[in-house]
């Protein structure tokens, strides 16, 4: 590695540290100690600098009438870092997004963007430790004017730093069972025009999984206990105990069994917040290719659904999935993954930086202290050709929350398609259709969104794109409507 390129790593990581710090001491630890473990296997550094400049016909989201244009300069320095040894396994994706407006700079802005993952074995087979953290934005509030990105100035961002620590300890006992032990603390960061919330959580967890004595019944028996801090200082406690029992009929055919006990205290104007609970499925393998599971039961919010389905050809994937529980918007805060890793056939993506910006989810949960059953399906279909891939999605989910009552449903379908014109042009095309309903306020919003990008590669470490975007939301609230077009153009190297 060349001392410069040494040198440009060592202010970009003096500099990101200390941003972190800024936003959570624990996130920057967890950061520090997966830096300092990766050295001790095989790991791969790539720099990478990235510029582009966007015309926007409406930069604030504003409604009809009051829309203002403005040239935007983004400048992006980047890092990405992948090691992997025999004990550990660390991923590592940085980007500094710095924003220049040119007719006000009022927005003005530099948007840290990380996503740290290590997994390490302390000791040979019996101790290891998961470490991740993160730093983005997001939409403070979802019912009003939502970006996709960092480039809108709305005043509607929150910056959103997390982090979890989880140590564990492995047993195997002979072919009877395997046992895990783990215990992991997280903690969840929101902060929004000059406030700052945190709410932490530690949860201990025992796991019981049988062992290879066991072909046809195979069972498992989990115990976990939480407690949550919330953003306001309130704790919420979390207890389950569980037992499950696949059994094998045949090749094809089988049934599983969902016995367990839960115990939780957390506000709720419903009848109930714990019970015991039951669950029942099924299981079809009719090939290698294809797996069905649907599963029935009742949980102290009502009767629970479960599915899953996967079938794979030569050139696609089809997936479906539909799940019931419940969560807190700081749960799904520390799941959101920034930049995929992997396919959707679990493969590693070989280069996970794009180059644009890392975008803004437009159907969060607003952060709440309050929990909330999750009921979500989701339906796609991933496309690999020789020089097309894509995916067609399909999703709708029901949030309901358990003090006030509320109902919120968003319902919608997205697609994208990257198309190999010559082995150093591409054609990416993407969009959104999603419906969003709040039950409480009778609001509705409609939103659709297209983005097209041409890259050409100058070189195996330079490339150029040109991008047009355009997105338009109706809403029941007039306040909430908008249009908005966009140009850009852009250059990225990687070093």
């Amino acid at each position: 590695m060349a001392t410069g390129t040494i040198m440009w790593l060592s202010r970009v990581s003096s500099l990101l540290l200390r941003r972190i710090a800024g936003a959570g001491q624990v996130a920057g630890t967890v950061v520090i100690a997966s830096c300092t473990c990766v050295w001790a296997g095989d790991w791969t550094l790539t720099p990478r600098f990235n510029v582009e400049e966007t015309f926007t016909d409406n930069v604030a989201l504003a409604g009809p009438g009051r829309e203002r244009h403005e040239f935007i300069t983004s400048v992006e320095p980047g890092l990405s870092v992948r090691g992997e040894g025999k004990r550990l396994q660390f991923n590592l994706e940085y980007n500094m997004e710095v924003l220049v407006y040119q007719r006000d700079a009022t927005p003005n802005a530099i948007n840290q963007q990380l996503q740290s993952d290590a997994s390490a074995e302390l000791l040979e087979k019996v101790a290891f430790v998961d470490l991740r953290a993160t730093r983005s934005q997001q939409n403070a509030n979802s019912f009003v004017r939502t970006a996709a990105d960092n480039l809108s100035a709305t005043g509607n961002s929150s910056e959103v730093t997390t982090y979890r620590i989880s140590p564990y300890a492995r047993h195997h006992l002979g072919d009877f069972a395997d046992a895990e032990l783990r215990y992991t603390i997280d903690g969840v960061t929101n902060e929004s025009n000059g406030a700052r919330n945190t709410s932490r959580s530690a949860t201990s967890a025992l796991t019981l999984t049988s062992g290879a004595h066991f072909s046809r019944a195979k069972w498992r028996i989990d115990y976990s206990r939480q407690r949550v801090i919330n953003l306001s200082g309130s704790i919420n406690r979390f207890r389950r105990v569980q037992g499950e029992l696949r059994y094998r009929f045949s090749r094809r055919y089988g049934a599983l069994v969902r016995l367990g006990k839960e115990r939780n205290e957390f506000p709720s104007s419903q009848p109930s917040t714990g019970s015991n609970y039951w669950s029942f499925g099924l299981t079809w393998t009719p090939s290698s290719r294809t797996t069905v599971e649907g599963e029935y039961g009742k949980r102290f919010f009502g009767h629970r659904f479960g599915l899953n389905l996967s079938h794979r050809t030569r050139r696609t994937l089809w997936t479906a999935s539909f799940t019931e529980q419940p969560t807190q918007s700081r749960q799904l805060q520390l799941e959101r993954v920034l930049v995929p890793l992997q396919d959707a056939l679990g493969n590693p993506v070989p280069d996970p930086a794009t180059g644009t910006q890392v975008g803004v989810p437009v159907d969060t949960v607003n952060p709440t202290d309050e929990v909330l059953v999750r009921s979500r399906f989701d339906g796609a279909v991933d496309l690999f050709g020789r020089r097309t891939t894509g995916r067609i999605a399909i999703f709708s989910e029901a949030r309901r929350f358990q003090v006030s009552g509320n109902l919120i449903t968003v319902d919608g379908t997205t697609f994208n398609f990257n198309r190999s014109l010559t082995p150093k042009d591409t054609l990416s095309i993407m969009g959104l259709y999603q419906v969003r309903k709040n039950q409480a306020t009778n609001q509705k919003d409609e939103r659709m969104s297209m983005n097209m990008r041409y890259a050409h590669s100058f070189g195996p470490d330079f490339r150029g794109t040109i991008g047009f975007n355009k997105v338009k939301q109706n809403s029941s609230s007039a306040n909430n409507e908008f249009d908005e077009h966009r140009m850009s153009i852009g250059v990225l190297t990687t070093f």
